[in-house]
């Protein structure tokens, strides 16, 4: 319960700072698309504990973030975390030591941030990571070979094209 209670505080503390969590029960993934399901757990304990007590943060996104990096050491208190989106932003390197600690990541896009190769290097230790998206970065090609040998199931690309529905 503490630990679920810590992990609370740092979901607000990002709310603070601009990012939108997303949680478990939202999403239906196998027709990707909103759930529409409620809240998850009793309804007298979450207005006792507070809405998302029961809730599973699975997602972050955060644009055009301004605030000093130590505030996004808060990511590492959600370790179920599969997505996470910095983008648009300011941020360099040290961002990767604090994703690097989340190994449910399977998505991480850093589009637009001033990430690098030795940054991304960091990111090996997340064998689980599916895409990592790194366009308009100072990523050169060869630091998305040196990660892609390391983890070769993750696809590392610019960035994911939009699908729109035929007229």
């Amino acid at each position: 319960m503490m630990a679920r209670i810590r992990d609370m505080k740092a979901e607000a503390a990002l709310k603070r700072i601009g990012a939108i969590i997303s949680y478990e029960h939202e999403w239906d993934r196998s027709r990707d698309c909103g759930s529409g399901l409620p809240m998850p757990g009793p309804q007298w304990a979450r207005r006792f504990l507070g809405d998302s007590f029961f809730a599973k943060p699975c997602g972050c996104i955060i644009y055009d973030y301004v605030y000093p990096i130590e505030y996004l050491r808060w990511l590492s208190f959600l370790p179920t975390l599969r997505e996470i989106a910095i983008i648009q932003s300011p941020i360099g390197d040290a961002l990767c030591e604090i994703l690097r600690d989340l190994r449910s990541l399977k998505n991480i896009s850093l589009h637009g941030t001033l990430i690098s190769d030795a940054g991304i290097a960091r990111l090996e230790v997340l064998q689980n990571l599916e895409t990592l998206i790194v366009g308009d970065t100072a990523v050169t090609q060869n630091g998305r070979d040196a990660l892609r040998c390391r983890l070769p199931n993750c696809e590392i690309v610019d960035s994911v094209p939009v699908m729109f529905p035929a007229a």
